[in-house]
């Protein structure tokens, strides 16, 4: 039995594509006939037409192509079966009401509930499929009894060389509308249980459907895939025509599924062929040649034939055994994956490991590497899947090794139909290596395949295994002969291993036996995936998205955090969960320790032990690591026992044991081994944390360390995280104010007599329209702020040298004593006070709360001005030099405002501040000594804490903001806003923020410089920057 199988026809009426789909079908005939094959059957599977919308298309589409086939091919009508694709669907039919109402069907009791009522919005719902069905009843009038014709499906029977052929073609297009197909298309059970009942008694059952089954939804694709896999034993799909360069095909899940390339590509990357299939109707033995169209020559040209076996009998039943094992494998892994991730935590949306999941940033080369290079490309993890190439992946602790593993796993256990190959998970840390070759490995893989070691051998030396190693440590050379003796058990294996970074640093020339090893590593998270991430935590919630953006990007900046899968996800997560109000960085941090050492379990467990009690701990033992500095804050295991030991001695109501404190918080993660078998807290950022915390038990040594001008600036982080921890410690904010004060008194008694407004005045404007004009991009960049930096997205799909993994590693501290003439100490001590300003909200004095805050508005400009007189000075050296030095102190003169105004926002650009900064704004207003400089400040301060409530104040500042300088800035914030800032953003705010944006800009250039800016220029750059921004979006 020869068949024709045809698929995505895409017909569309105009002369240049009837030219050439008449051309395609003349050649499709032509090839056929020189093949001398005699067509028995045409099996068309979908996508006639490229729109349904039009039903005199399908009238068309069947005059160019069907006709012409059955004509030329002498096959009668009923021999040519065919079924609908999404493009077939009437997209202007479609009704986002009642899709919604089809989507919010959970289980297929519903679903067969809202067919059988037939109410309107199910006669609805049939409405985009009207024109098909039209033309399918119209064109296909029978009178055959066995022929049944239904909105679900049809169903056919032919006699062949005295065998019984049953065809149905299914409908799977019913929910298809485009947009967010995948995953969400569904057919009711009772389509195809009838269509079966019409067809029990035949020799061979094929089914035709347009989609794969494995984009439908979970609840609905399980009892599908069971019913054609059970009782078909063929089926012909189409739909993924871009993907196939030939005839797709796979024969190892009880029944031959097969899907052709596209009969007709409409320049979309598909690849134009059919495919004829012959079938042995006794030995179900079948023969399937692709034949692929070089558009150039205009012919069709022979692949390699492919020889394959229907499944039947004992061997379908053991196929669908083991298909339904693996399907209940990916439930079992996904829960597996879920408790590995949400360790847990409960999701009030339901979102899981599959949901939150976000592709991690692997590139061929190492960090020393990218740097060197500047940028590399990313590697996927499709393309770790399908590439046939075994790897070593290494990465940082956290850093996603495992979660990659799983996902691995999950997606080969879901589809293994589409990548034939079995998954096998092996955690090097957990598993018995010393057993695995008298027998147990086989009897463990029986038991988690629930097979019998026959069928376990029969899978080593048949099957092709994706052997995924996790947690590799290859310090020792019997780990080494232990994987190769896992290999060789296999006699076809994918090898994908994850270790440590510096575990396996020194096998990136890896070889297993015959196998060669490609390396690969893991970096940071880019701005991409963190906002990635934070869509799937936080889904259309806008508010808390931008935030939990910003606070993370400052968080894990001061505490050197590691932008890794891991710690962003709990960082996500502490902040959804939590239902505390978050007003401050520290809380969030809090909550990140809180979920680190499990305080909910130590709370449900009534340990002796509490989560209080093991932070106390652990802040005396970040004090006795920090006096450890010869060591780099590290000790000995024994050490740390003795430490604790002495420490649990010293209050008798701590009932435990320095093992039982020692193996919790290794356990967790708290403290790990660094080097020479000394341990050291993992994260830099979490001891500083519990330095913090001792800063609050120790109040001779909080003093000290405000005291001390030579350690002061480099314990800023444990005060801003002190602060935000006891937010009601006037005591301490006088002492950091007054330190301050200290610092700066030489420097405010020289600058806060001068008017800053003369000097921005008198700036040389000239050439600043320029800057402007030749790179908008590389100006914003030279003059934002490291934290406003964050918010910037690397536009291609590769590393930059900002992105290379954090040194996020315990470091020793830089004792740098204060320096009353050097900029970086002066801002430092200044960062100290604006940052402890900011957290400590609960402090109540009114006035000292606005003594500080016009203290810190006062004290930056000074600050800035002495950078301003900083760049006066001359330089020496060639007069090219000169020339180059004299334009960048020009250009960093220029910037100052906007130096200045980011600083400020850095250190106190807080909600609970808006009100007080409005009220500044205020008071200033009414003046008699009025600083634009300080209007211009206070003023983007509010931008940048809400841009989208407070974007008026742009407005504001473009109508009274005279100075040039100061409206040169006003320029440069906007174009930051655009560019950077609206990425955080929804599409439908994002939208509305662009066009507000655009239009200040309008308004504000003419006012800096109106020959420039006139509406057409500005127009220009505009349209310029969004051609930009839709080439980004595409290469990301």
């Amino acid at each position: 039995m020869n068949i024709l199988h045809l698929t995505d026809f895409h017909f569309k009426t105009s002369l240049h594509n009837e030219f050439k789909q008449d051309a395609i079908v003349e050649n499709i005939v032509n090839h056929i006939k020189k093949q001398n094959i005699l067509i028995d059957y045409i099996f068309f599977t979908g996508d006639l037409v490229f729109s349904g919308t039009k039903s005199n298309d399908f009238t068309n589409a069947a005059e160019v192509l069907i006709d012409k086939l059955l004509s030329a091919l002498n096959i009668p009508k009923d021999r040519f079966f065919i079924c609908p694709g999404n493009h077939d669907v009437d997209r202007t039919k479609v009704s986002p009401a009642i899709i919604s109402r089809i989507d919010n069907l959970k289980t297929n009791e519903e679903l067969e509930a809202f067919v059988k009522k037939k109410d309107i919005d199910y006669q609805s719902s049939l409405s985009p499929l009207e024109n098909y069905e039209h033309f399918a009843k119209q064109y296909f009038t029978t009178t055959n009894r066995f022929d049944t014709i239904s909105f679900g499906y049809s169903s056919h029977i032919r006699t062949h060389l005295g065998k019984s052929v049953g065809v149905i073609c299914l409908n799977t297009a019913w929910r298809a509308i485009g947009d967010l197909d995948e995953g969400n298309l569904i057919v009711p059970i009772s389509y195809l249980q009838e269509s079966l009942k019409l067809i029990s008694k035949c020799d061979i059952k094929i089914l035709l459907h347009h989609h794969p089954i494995s984009q439908f939804k979970l609840y609905n694709q399980y009892t599908i895939e069971d019913l054609i896999h059970n009782n078909f034993n063929v089926s012909f799909s189409g739909h993924l025509h871009k993907n196939n360069t030939s005839v797709s095909y796979t024969s190892k899940d009880g029944i031959l599924k097969l899907a052709s390339a596209a009969a007709l590509a409409d320049n979309d990357g598909s690849k134009i062929g059919f495919t004829i299939v012959n079938i042995n109707l006794d030995s179900f033995k079948v023969n399937a040649t692709c034949y692929k169209y070089d558009a150039q020559d205009e012919i069709f040209y022979d692949t390699k034939p492919l020889e394959l076996q229907i499944p039947i009998d004992s061997e379908k039943a053991k196929q669908n055994k083991f298909r339904q094992r693996l399907r209940a494998l990916y439930s079992e892994e996904l829960e597996n994956a879920d408790d590995l991730f949400l360790k847990g935590k409960k999701d009030k949306d339901n979102k899981g490991f599959i949901d939150l999941w976000t592709s991690p940033v692997i590139s061929s080369k190492s960090a020393e590497e990218v740097k060197k290079q500047n940028s590399v490309k990313i590697v996927e993890v499709e393309q770790i899947i399908k590439s046939n190439v075994n790897f070593l992946i290494m990465g940082n602790d956290k850093c996603g090794k495992t979660s990659l593993l799983k996902k691995i796993q999950l997606i080969c256990l879901e589809d293994y139909n589409h990548y034939e190959r079995i998954p096998i998970y092996l955690d090097f840390k957990k598993i018995e290596k010393e057993e695995h070759l008298e027998g147990k490995f086989v009897k463990d893989l029986a038991s988690y395949f629930q097979v019998n070691k026959a069928a376990v051998k029969d899978i080593m030396e048949n099957e092709t295994v994706m052997l995924l190693i996790d947690n590799m440590d290859f310090r020792d050379d019997e780990n080494i002969k232990w994987l190769e003796g896992i290999v060789k058990s296999f006699s076809l294996a994918q090898i994908i291993i994850c270790t440590d970074q510096n575990s396996g640093s020194k096998y990136q020339e890896l070889k297993i036996n015959t196998y060669s090893v490609k390396t690969l590593y893991f970096h940071s998270l880019k701005p991409k995936q963190l906002r990635e991430l934070a869509d799937k935590f936080y889904g259309s919630s806008e508010i808390s998205k931008v935030e939990v953006i910003n606070r993370i990007n400052h968080i894990f900046g001061m505490l050197a955090i590691p932008f890794n899968f891991w710690s962003v996800s709990l960082f996500l997560w502490v902040f959804k969960d939590s239902r505390k109000d978050i007003t401050n960085d520290v809380d969030l941090v809090d909550l990140y320790i809180e979920s680190i050492l499990e305080r909910e379990k130590l709370i449900k467990n009534k340990g002796s032990f509490s989560f209080e009690k093991y932070k106390q701990y652990l802040a005396h033992l970040s004090k006795f690591l920090l006096d450890n500095n010869e060591n780099a804050y590290s000790a000995t295991s024994d050490n740390i026992l003795e430490f604790t030991a002495k420490y649990l001695a010293s209050n008798p109501r701590n009932d435990t044991d320095s093992a039982t404190i020692w193996s919790y918080i290794t356990d967790k993660g708290i403290i790990k081994e660094v080097e020479n078998k000394r341990y050291a807290f993992r994260l830099n950022g979490v001891f500083e944390y519990f330095l913090a915390h001792y800063l609050k038990l120790d109040k001779e040594f909080r003093e000290t360390v405000i005291n001390d001008n030579n350690v002061y600036l480099s314990f800023k982080n444990e005060l801003e995280m002190y602060a935000g921890s006891n937010r009601g410690d006037e005591d301490f904010v006088l002492k950091i104010f007054n330190k301050t004060k200290e610092i700066f008194a030489e420097i405010n008694q020289a600058y806060l007599t001068e008017n800053i407004d003369n000097a921005l005045t008198q700036l040389d404007t000239g050439e600043i329209a320029l800057h402007l004009e030749k790179n908008h991009t590389d100006l914003i960049r030279s003059v934002m702020s490291n934290e406003q930096l964050d918010d910037i997205e690397e536009v291609e799909e590769s590393i930059s040298t900002i992105s290379i993994q954090d040194n996020c590693e315990v470091r020793l501290k830089r004792f740098l004593p204060i320096d009353q003439n050097n900029i970086v100490s002066l801002e430092n001590s200044l960062y100290i006070l604006g940052r402890v300003f900011k957290n400590a909200d609960d402090i109540t004095s009114t006035d000292l709360i606005n003594e500080i805050f016009d203290y810190i508005i006062d004290t930056t400009v000074s600050w800035g001005y002495k950078l301003f007189q900083s760049f006066n000075s001359d330089n020496s050296g060639l007069s090219e030099e000169k020339n180059k030095m004299a334009a960048l102190v020009k250009l960093m003169r220029q910037m100052l405002p906007i130096i200045v105004q980011s600083r400020i926002s850095d250190m106190i650009g807080a909600n609970n501040l808006q009100g007080i900064i409005k009220d500044k704004l205020h008071k200033l207003k009414t003046s008699k000594e009025e600083s634009q400089f300080k209007k211009f400040i206070l003023l983007y301060t509010l931008a940048d804490i809400d841009l989208l409530k407070n974007h008026e104040y742009i407005k504001q500042s473009i109508s009274d903001i005279k100075i040039p300088v100061l409206r040169y800035s006003i320029l440069v914030k906007i174009l930051y806003y655009y560019n950077f800032r609206t990425l955080e953003y929804s599409p439908s705010n994002k939208e509305k923020i662009s066009k507000t944006l655009q239009g200040y800009f309008a308004e504000a250039g003419p006012k800096f410089n109106s020959k420039l800016y006139t509406k057409d220029s500005v127009s220009k750059t505009f349209q310029t920057l969004e051609k930009l921004k839709t080439v980004n979006a595409k290469l990301s």
